[in-house]
């Protein structure tokens, strides 16, 4: 079982310690409540609360390869993103899918290089990269 829409560190934990199987850090794109806080700001705290070794899930305000960057070096194990793809389909139908994706992707590598980062399993450990 996955619990989605945790924002506090606190909820994380309560969520494991009852035997969800994960977390799913979100604020559901802030369509319940427009003044929610944006996930990122705990998301480190919740990956610090729950231990390295937990899967996290995280979306909201994806929206660059450099959004997914930041999100896995917070703590997030898998990164959802809905709009590019959304925006994807309604200027390219079907083809536009494949185009956000490889937008997504070139700008994630992108991002690597410039920091010497040569894999995503890098990303969180960035901090002993050399």
């Amino acid at each position: 079982m996955i619990l989605k829409g945790i924002l506090h560190p606190d909820d994380a934990t309560k969520a494991k310690q009852v035997g969800c199987d994960s977390v799913y850090v979100s604020n559901h794109g802030g369509r319940q409540f427009d003044g929610a806080p944006s996930p990122l700001h705990p998301l480190m705290k919740i990956r610090n609360a729950l231990g390295p070794n937990y899967p996290i899930i995280y979306d909201s305000g994806i929206r660059s390869g450099l959004d997914i960057l930041k999100a896995i070096y917070a703590g997030a194990d898998l990164v959802f993103s809905g709009r590019p793809f959304m925006y994807g389909v309604g200027a390219f139908q079907e083809e536009g899918i494949q185009q956000a994706y490889n937008i997504l992707e070139d700008q994630l590598r992108n991002n690597m290089m410039q920091l010497g980062i040569e894999s995503v399993h890098q990303i969180r450990a960035f901090d002993n990269v050399q």
